[in-house]
């Protein structure tokens, strides 16, 4: 699968655009891949973010703790027939953190208990993040608040509570809660903690 947009809707609804962001991801994969936009479960979004009628699948995102079902049934409405398998897209297992705020923290019970009523109906859900990153340089990004000028650029850390930390440790209660779905992969993970004391750096 390959993602063509990711909630363009959100923002746009140019669909010259979005056909000719398909015919070049065509040109290049040919036409055994499937390609995939992703946007938010909301009517608005899903109108301007996706190609009705196409062989393009429309997944969708939510914010955890959104009952899916509803959303995966509205999903179904910009597919084809049949062709509308249950995904999120974005199952968010933490957030990210602005600069000034305190370190984004979810509940882990909460994320597990939330992807269970995804995966326990056989749908599927994308982890983000499964494993947390660093930022580098001004690569880090930023968001809008209420308007333009309420810039919130994000910290250098990605870690973003994620059931793998930034630093690879799987010692945590999110990964163990989550562990329950993936016993086949977690079983054979042995719990580590990266974190190091490095000396002085002399003068």
């Amino acid at each position: 699968m390959v993602q063509v947009e990711n909630e363009y809707g959100s923002f746009g609804d140019d669909k010259d655009y979005l056909q000719y962001l398909v015919k070049l991801a065509r040109s290049h994969l040919g036409d055994d891949v499937i390609l995939y936009t992703t946007d938010g479960g909301a009517v608005g979004n899903l109108n301007g973010g996706t190609l009705v009628g196409s062989d393009v699948y429309a997944a969708v995102d939510f914010s955890t703790g959104e009952d899916p079902w509803p959303i995966f049934e509205l999903q179904k409405k910009y597919n084809a027939p049949g062709k509308s398998p249950a995904l999120a897209s974005e199952f968010y297992t933490g957030w990210l953190t602005h600069w000034g705020e305190t370190f984004a923290q979810t509940d882990a019970m909460q994320v597990a208990s939330e992807l269970d009523k995804i995966l326990s109906k056989n749908g599927s859900a994308v982890l983000y993040m499964a494993h947390g990153g660093t930022n580098f340089g001004f690569f880090s990004g930023a968001n809008t608040g209420e308007n333009a000028s309420d810039f919130e650029p994000d910290i250098t850390s990605y870690d973003y509570d994620s059931p793998i930390r930034e630093n690879g440790d799987v010692d945590n209660l999110k990964f163990k809660d989550i562990g329950i779905y993936t016993l086949s992969i977690g079983s054979s993970i042995s719990h580590w903690n990266w974190e190091y004391s490095y000396n002085t750096i002399g003068t």
